[in-house]
């Protein structure tokens, strides 16, 4: 039970920070949105394991973020992966319940969907970030 406050207080936290700093064109989503426009960031899988003793909570989070554009050129999926990024990597998160540490990228992929049905490519950028956690007393 108290992995899943974890996961809840990182995906709110990571929410709060997207949204934060995303201009209006682009969307911040907790799930993947149907029919949404060129240019939208979702958050993907959390997974969180304890790493405490026993009868004690310290957690090292993961979580995934991806970032969607389409057009005729991948720099605006570059702009996408710069804002989560900036908005993430280096960052103390703040939720309520949960007590995060600074939050770290760990990877990033891109590459482009060679089925997308329109005139322009279809970019996705996948970034995993890492963030320590524990309950809030």
């Amino acid at each position: 039970m108290v992995e899943v406050l974890i996961e809840e207080g990182i995906e709110n936290a990571v929410y709060a920070a997207l949204i934060a700093v995303a201009p209006a064109s682009v969307g911040v989503f907790q799930h993947v949105p149907s029919n949404r426009g060129p240019d939208y960031i979702v958050i993907g899988k959390i997974d969180a394991e304890n790493l405490g003793s026993k009868g004690e909570v310290d957690a090292r989070g993961q979580f995934e973020i991806a970032c969607f554009h389409e057009g005729p050129a991948r720099s605006g999926l570059w702009a996408l992966m710069r804002i989560a990024f900036n908005a993430l990597h280096d960052q103390l998160l703040t939720a309520d319940g949960v007590h995060l540490g600074r939050c770290h990228w760990a990877a990033s992929a891109s590459d482009h969907d060679p089925e997308a049905e329109t005139d322009n490519v279809r970019y996705l950028g996948l970034m995993i970030f890492e963030i320590s956690a524990e309950p809030a007393e």
